[in-house]
């Protein structure tokens, strides 16, 4: 089983590939911008979820911290 971070994970094909890689077994983070609805889809699959918009520095510098201190990711 592997950690995979799935960007652009609040919908449409984010939510997809999260949800096939979580039927397949696999612990998956959600990361997406709007913070509703990041949470809304990581709470329906029951995984652990970040908010975070890519075209801030700060936000994928803060992304980049928690990953590396609270998972051992296997692919992004």
């Amino acid at each position: 089983m592997k950690t995979i971070v799935i960007t652009g994970g609040s919908g449409g094909i984010g939510v997809a590939a999260a949800q096939s890689l979580v039927d397949l077994g696999h612990q998956v983070v959600i990361v997406g911008r709007n913070p509703t609805k990041t949470a809304a889809v990581a709470n329906a699959l029951k995984m652990p979820y970040h908010s975070a918009d890519f075209t801030k520095l700060a936000d994928v510098q803060l992304l980049a911290n928690e990953l590396q201190i609270t998972k051992h990711v296997g692919l992004i």
